[in-house]
């Protein structure tokens, strides 16, 4: 017999234990009356030291299943905790780390990230050369799709696209969004990511 066929046959017999013990159960201790009338008095008298055994066996099983299944089930829920833990300190780590980064952009990088919250879009095209692109791509900010070198898409991963929505009115104050110069420098900045012919 292979090992997967014994382990299946193990798990069977384990996961059905109970209905076996129970059935023993019945048989041994059903009253004397109850035993003559359904016949299993004659049984129980001929092979009482096999249930007694079978009894043994088979709630031994059951046990050893029920724990089985509750340290299956407790494992699970430390895991989940664990797994739920990690997020949270990767996402306090990350936001710790963006502050820091952002707190030290430049001014062509800035107007990326407020290009980017003033049109609502994670992706802003631009020639791989650029040093705006290339820095904030080192910094984790932006990350660089596929295409065409003369204009290649620049995303905002999205952990850092809900960050920079959770401090847009520091990183976009509400005065500057509606002052409508900034749409025009906004303008100015995207056409500066490509060569002009």
């Amino acid at each position: 017999m292979s090992e997967k066929t014994t382990d299946r046959v193990i798990e069977f017999v384990t996961k059905y234990a109970w209905v076996v013990c129970i059935a023993i159960t019945f048989v041994l201790f059903v009253p004397k009356d109850a035993a003559d009338q359904i016949g299993v008095s004659e049984v129980r008298s001929k092979y009482l030291g096999y249930l007694w055994i079978g009894l043994v066996v088979t709630g031994l099983l059951w046990v050893a299943s029920a724990f089985r299944y509750l340290d299956t089930k407790a494992e699970g829920f430390f895991a989940r905790r664990r797994a739920a833990r990690k997020e949270l300190d990767r996402l306090m780590r990350l936001e710790q780390t963006l502050g820091l980064r952002i707190s030290s952009l430049n001014d062509a990088e800035i107007m990326w990230i407020k290009y980017c919250l003033f049109y609502e879009q994670q992706t802003l095209s631009a020639e791989r050369t650029r040093p705006v692109a290339q820095s904030l791509v080192h910094k984790g900010i932006l990350q660089e799709g596929s295409g065409h070198i003369l204009d290649l898409p620049f995303h905002i991963p999205d952990d850092v696209w809900l960050y920079l929505l959770r401090h847009k009115d520091d990183l976009l104050p509400e005065s500057e969004r509606t002052d409508p110069r900034l749409e025009r420098a906004l303008q100015e900045f995207k056409k500066s990511l490509h060569w002009r012919t």
